[in-house]
């Protein structure tokens, strides 16, 4: 079965750019391309493919790769066919798509933590970004934080759902 998407090298941290690809589903393979072009043909026994949000991560022996399908569900229900019980994919939670599975974190929470109590960085810790969690807590004194929280909050609010699941999810 053949999917169009997105492929990224990396992950989302690494700033690199998603191109526009292929991935191509055959009973022990997958295969990416871009430009029709092979940039990687993975047996499927050889890899893991977990979902994340809207995006599936791709962990081969030397790379990890994300690939985001226009169709989330079709590309996992394509995964599913065909697999014997040597591979080690995991596929999609039948949650509803509304509702965030336990591994995810709520943007509204995140949006309301920012604005409420964004000057101690407490929306910084939900995210698991400890580190600016603690530097938002040694300068709450200046006020600084609680503006940059504010400033957060409304983003975090104002971003659609799939771009928070790829940044924080």
């Amino acid at each position: 079965m053949e999917h169009n998407g997105h492929l990224q090298a990396g992950g989302v941290e690494s700033g690199e750019p998603w191109a526009v690809a292929k991935a191509i589903v055959s009973e022990r393979k997958i295969e990416f391309q871009v430009n029709d072009r092979t940039v990687g043909t993975y047996e499927r026994d050889r890899i893991m493919v977990s979902p994340e949000g809207e995006v599936f991560r791709v962990v081969a022996p030397n790379e990890t790769l994300f690939f985001r399908p226009a169709s989330t569900e079709r590309f996992a229900l394509d995964l599913k066919e065909d697999r014997t019980a040597a591979e080690e994919i995991t596929l999609a939670s039948s949650a509803p798509a509304d509702l965030p599975s336990s591994g995810e974190r709520s943007k509204v929470a995140a949006g309301v933590l920012a604005i409420l109590l964004g000057a101690f960085g407490v929306h910084k810790f939900y995210l698991g970004q400890t580190a600016m969690g603690l530097l938002y807590l040694i300068f709450f004194w200046t006020g600084i934080p609680a503006l940059i929280g504010l400033i957060e909050g409304i983003v975090y609010l104002l971003m659609s759902d799939g771009e928070f699941a790829r940044r924080y999810g």
